[in-house]
């Protein structure tokens, strides 16, 4: 005879879940991707926007065409102009004013569009003699030579550089015995 099965103690419910149509869940996909990828179209866009620099002296231009030779000395310039960005190496009969702006396109490299110098020369006494203006036409490209300079001394390859210490050091001597100030 069989037992009849009894029911269990707590109420059992369905653990599946009824299964959505896969087709829907493409549809909803397809057409969030248009958004997607105008969103990120929105996002890239500022990267390819044109940034401007300004590097160097902010220059006035009024107080520019103030400085005269003649009448002007290096006290007058620096409290008129400030500091120059540069000075003649050698002596201080030179000083220079220089100031850049240029333009970078997205990831490309930084092309200047204006590039100013001003060379305010002076004499032995301080005084103003001189007043040059330089801008993007006088830039000289310079071309590095090809030659190499040779170097005294001996030609060595990379493992024998790598390897060539190897053995050459011994051991760190040992630290002095004793008491503080005094010898054993």
């Amino acid at each position: 005879m069989k037992e009849a099965r009894r029911p269990a103690p707590w109420p059992r419910k369905s653990v599946t879940k009824p299964a959505k149509p896969l087709a829907g869940k493409i549809f909803a996909w397809r057409s969030l991707r248009p958004v997607g990828v105008a969103a990120a179209l929105v996002c890239a866009l500022p990267a390819c926007s044109r940034i401007n620099y300004q590097r160097g002296y902010l220059a006035d231009p009024a107080m520019m065409a103030a400085v005269a030779p003649g009448v002007d000395n290096r006290d007058s310039v620096e409290k008129m102009l400030g500091r120059p960005s540069l000075a003649s190496e050698f002596d201080d009969t030179t000083w220079y004013y220089v100031s850049q702006k240029a333009e970078q396109f997205a990831f490309f490299t930084p092309k200047p569009v204006e590039h100013k110098v001003v060379a305010i020369r002076f004499n032995d006494k301080g005084d103003v003699t001189a007043i040059d203006n330089f801008g993007l036409d006088d830039i000289v490209d310079i071309t590095p030579h090809s030659d190499k300079t040779a170097t005294r001394g001996k030609e060595i390859t990379f493992l024998q550089q790598l390897f060539g210490n190897v053995g050459r050091f011994g051991a760190a001597p040992a630290a002095p015995r004793g008491g503080a100030g005094g010898q054993n």
